[in-house]
């Protein structure tokens, strides 16, 4: 076939398919992942430092001293769409100053909930507080895997660290279930690595053929990782083609 430029984007770069294609790697974001042992949740919490451990303990039952507390697991019923309305509505309270792909493909999301949910695979936890919906967990369940898609919570209550105190529980769930993995996915962003025993990573990858990407694509890689005002221009020229 006549081509001349492979782009593979984002995928396991613990897989190297960069020396397997001959590729050169455009870009490598973050992708932590928590892999319970033998142990499960408590041999987790065994393996991270005294501090989290207390916080995993003591956030949850400081809310519940305090306050009227339900975890809810949404599975998939009639009122899957009042839901879902929950979810998009929390996390539009936390990220309401921020562009959020969740809103911006809201259309998209409640179709796949609702097969992901005939299918099983739908992971919603909602965490009520004195009988309102105070935060909520998106996410799937596929082949012994749980993944965090997305939240949402009422900044009025992050005094009591409601976002952290329902990952976890969604957490020891998977963990109670016999799931091998639980994925944060793609993203860097500090509180996944607290939770995370492995990050593998993914990569962006350019596969040049033919004489003008085999030269471009090495001079577009240069100009992007330029420091001052080319590398700017270069990353912001490249980026949503990159990170779209």
């Amino acid at each position: 076939s006549r081509w001349d430029l492979l782009l593979a984007e984002q995928i396991p770069a613990d897989e190297h398919w960069s020396t397997v294609l001959g590729g050169r790697v455009l870009s490598l974001e973050g992708n932590p992942v928590l892999r319970f042992g033998t142990g499960g949740w408590e041999g987790f919490l065994r393996e991270r430092s005294a501090n989290f451990r207390e916080q995993v303990r003591r956030r949850p039952r400081k809310l519940a001293r305090e306050h009227s507390v339900r975890y809810r697991l949404v599975e998939g019923r009639e009122d899957l769409e009042a839901e879902l309305d929950i979810l998009f509505r929390l996390h539009r309270a936390r990220w309401a100053a921020t562009p959020s792909g969740l809103l911006a493909h809201e259309r998209f999301h409640r179709s796949i909930a609702g097969l992901a949910a005939q299918r099983n695979w739908l992971r919603l936890w909602i965490l009520e507080i004195e009988g309102q919906a105070a935060a909520a967990v998106y996410g799937f369940r596929f082949a012994g895997v749980e993944s965090y898609y997305q939240a949402g919570r009422d900044p009025r209550w992050d005094c009591y660290h409601i976002g952290f105190v329902l990952l976890a529980h969604a957490i020891r769930q998977a963990a109670q279930d016999s799931m091998a993995e639980y994925r944060l996915l793609r993203g860097d962003e500090p509180y996944k690595y607290r939770f995370a025993t492995a990050d593998p990573g993914l990569e962006t990858l350019g596969v040049p053929h033919g004489r003008v990407t085999r030269i471009g694509l090495p001079a577009l890689d240069s100009l992007r990782t330029a420091k001052g005002p080319v590398g700017q221009i270069s990353r912001r020229a490249t980026g949503r083609f990159l990170h779209r």
